[in-house]
């Protein structure tokens, strides 16, 4: 036998190891490029909400609504902006019977939605905490904030409808954090500053329909003294 020259068990052991890697780079290489045909491997689960988000299309688009504090419909608001790659929206509501109070629709272009879009993903838009299932009725004296990513599609008679990716919620209220995990203040500026004078537009609003109830019903305090 000659010194320095590999024993045939080493041999063998070498034999053996490059058999095994050549054997793991075949498995890999089939289940990269190929897929795997075996039942037990686990499906890789999509966020469709997520691709939405990081590579949107035309029929993207995200809203941020807003419900006022629950009080007298007279007194009652709501607020949404919807963003797409094409089209901008301001709508406010009043009362609760869907009255629109003033409706602002401008044009977008794809270079602004997707610079749009990636603030948001740095944002934690879609970024989801443990909450209540159910959101009615909560914040009463504040406001109930949702944040959407949807689609637009056509349906088979050729309307347009909404498919809905994801629905995060917070609200206004200490505590009161929902399921919502980003960065609120900064989400509600990015949508606000997507309006020309977004913030003036829904304070004016609110001041109107303040204005008509006084007018309609006088002062509050009016015909109280006797329960002084």
């Amino acid at each position: 036998m000659k010194r320095g020259g590999p024993t045939r068990l080493g041999a063998g052991l070498i034999v053996l190891i490059m058999a095994v890697v050549i054997i793991g780079a075949a498995v890999w290489a089939g289940r990269t490029f190929f897929g795997s045909g075996s039942g037990g491997d686990k499906e890789v689960i999509v966020d469709r909400a997520q691709e939405l988000l990081d590579e949107p299309t035309e029929a993207t688009a995200v809203r941020m609504s807003v419900r006022g504090p629950i009080t007298a419909q007279e007194n009652h608001y709501s607020i949404a902006l919807t963003i797409s790659s094409t089209a901008r929206n301001l709508t406010i509501w009043r009362s609760y019977d869907g009255s629109v109070m003033t409706s602002e629709n401008l044009t977008n272009s794809t270079a602004s939605f997707n610079d749009f879009m990636a603030a948001l993903n740095r944002a934690g838009y879609l970024k989801e905490t443990r909450a209540e299932e159910e959101n009615q009725g909560i914040c009463a004296v504040g406001q109930l904030i949702n944040f959407e990513i949807f689609e637009y599609q056509a349906n088979e008679q050729g309307e347009i409808t909404e498919e809905l990716a994801k629905k995060l919620w917070t609200t206004s209220c200490s505590g009161l954090t929902g399921n919502f995990g980003g960065l609120t203040t900064n989400v509600i500026d990015l949508f606000l500053n997507q309006i020309p004078d977004a913030r003036n537009r829904i304070s004016a609003a609110k001041s109107a329909i303040d204005q008509e109830n006084r007018a309609s019903i006088g002062s509050p305090w009016e015909g109280l003294d006797a329960f002084k």
